[in-house]
């Protein structure tokens, strides 16, 4: 049928590129992390935040959000695999949980809130994504698919590994550096 049905909630398209005048897909993240009151999901291929989403996810994490995010176990591009991982001590010692998905790559890009807003769209949570790149993306607000995103969410954290600062502090000095000088490009990847 033709007909809205409100109890089905809001499914919204949207587009984002560099000649729009504002960044459209950094402002839909950050207006959901803010909103947030109990979780955040996050799944995404690639992890290069700018300061005001490392910020924003931080802020989330230490007001006692349940923050997760899951990238792939098994990268597909190593360089930026290591630029990702130069992001997890930080957003770790904040409260924010990253797991990696042990079977293999993934490649969604999909974020929830609190059962009530969610994105899936082809925007990584990179600085080219959310800046140079033209990308789309679907807004759910209240609608019955976020249920079912959920529910994968859940499964996924049972097939991947929760990363530790442990892990982080036993990593090798020299790649550590690495990664650091990694960071001075992120935003090219």
């Amino acid at each position: 049928s033709d007909k809205i049905n409100p109890s089905n909630g809001i499914v919204q398209a949207f587009s984002d590129g560099p000649i729009t005048s504002e960044l459209m897909t950094e402002n839909i993240f950050l207006n959901m992390i803010y909103s947030a009151k109990d979780y955040i999901y996050i799944k995404t291929p690639y992890l290069i935040l700018g300061n005001k989403l490392q910020s924003a996810l931080a802020v989330a994490a230490k007001s006692g959000i349940d923050v997760r995010i899951i990238l792939p176990g098994v990268p597909d591009k190593k360089i930026v695999n290591e630029t990702s991982k130069s992001y997890y001590e930080k957003l770790i010692s904040k409260g924010v949980k990253i797991y990696e998905y042990t079977p293999g790559f993934m490649h969604e890009k999909i974020i929830i809130v609190d059962d009530k807003y969610a994105v899936n769209g082809t925007a990584n949570m990179d600085f080219r994504s959310l800046c140079i790149s033209f990308e789309c993306g679907l807004w759910f607000y209240k609608s019955k698919i976020i249920e079912t995103m959920k529910i994968d969410f859940e499964h996924l954290f049972e097939d991947s590994s929760l990363v530790t600062l442990k892990e982080i502090e036993n990593t090798p000095k020299y790649k550590k550096i690495f990664r650091a000088m990694l960071r001075l490009f992120s935003p090219l990847m």
